[in-house]
């Protein structure tokens, strides 16, 4: 990440994936991440909750991963709670 005064963020997390491939027309997914985020001078815990969609692409051997959360960072007393989105790409993903 990038902060507006120029610091670079960095983000350690790890977590768990529940998927399910019947609930949706698509598979759908909730992720759980936790770790730290590092900005200039300071660490930060962190809690990324999300949820997604794998969209298969016929007649290729990848999927679109699309997903959107609410990542929290915790400060001392008080909690900063943003908005994200992602897509990417999974090759050689089960179809």
């Amino acid at each position: 990440g990038h902060e507006w005064d120029g610091g670079t963020v960095i983000e350690v997390l790890g977590g768990l994936r529940a998927s399910n491939d019947t609930l949706l027309k698509w598979p759908c997914f909730a992720e759980l991440k936790v770790g730290l985020t590092h900005y200039p001078g300071a660490n930060r815990p962190v809690v990324h909750p999300s949820v997604g969609l794998e969209l298969p692409w016929s007649g290729h051997d990848f999927k679109v991963i699309a997903s959107v959360g609410t990542p929290i960072v915790f400060f001392s007393g008080n909690s900063d709670i943003g908005l994200e989105g992602g897509i990417g790409l999974a090759w050689g993903a089960r179809r």
